[in-house]
């Protein structure tokens, strides 16, 4: 997260506990609270470096606390006099926002180990001959949907990135190279 001084200032780092516990997440409050007190919010443009699960056992930590973050973010702005001024449907919007991300964030390591698990099985069929690649035209076009989706998410992950054209296009085909596995 980068935010500007000035908004630093207006909302704070002083957000208190959550039912006497510390906030493990206060990074996703913050920006509650900002979003709250009118602070427009978007995508950044400042390259940011960062450390990535490296395990199983890692992801699921981080995804566990990050869930519970920001379950906990949730109860704890109730609390704040700006969230109590809202009109029902603001914060409504709000908290179903922030509920379906936080589903679709935690689902997302369940997702990522059944599909892992399913590819390995398929894996295991093809290198056995149980079953047969097809490629009838509903098969080819799922599977050119399913590469141009990742081209997608890297469009999206380089847009921003302060690196040169040729690092893009590297980037491009390797996602375009590493997704057939």
């Amino acid at each position: 997260m980068a935010v500007r001084a000035s908004l630093e200032i207006a909302v704070g780092w002083d957000i208190g506990q959550c039912e006497e516990y510390p906030i493990i997440a206060e990074d996703i409050l913050f920006l509650l609270l900002a979003k709250v007190k009118g602070a427009k919010l978007g995508w950044h443009g400042v390259l940011m470096l960062e450390q990535p699960a490296l395990t199983v056992e890692q992801s699921y930590r981080q995804r566990y606390r990050w869930v519970f973050g920001i379950l906990q973010s949730l109860a704890a702005l109730k609390n704040f006099p700006e969230v109590k001024k809202l009109v029902f449907w603001e914060r409504w919007y709000i908290i179903f926002h922030v509920w379906l991300r936080c589903f679709l964030y935690g689902a997302g390591f369940v997702y990522g180990l059944l599909g892992t698990l399913a590819n390995l099985v398929l894996l295991i069929l093809l290198i056995t001959d149980r079953i047969a690649l097809q490629f009838d035209p509903v098969s080819v076009t799922l599977l050119i949907l399913w590469a141009v989706s990742f081209q997608y998410g890297t469009y999206w992950h380089l847009k921003y990135q302060p690196v040169p054209w040729w690092f893009k296009l590297k980037e491009h085909l390797l996602v375009f190279w590493l997704v057939r596995f």
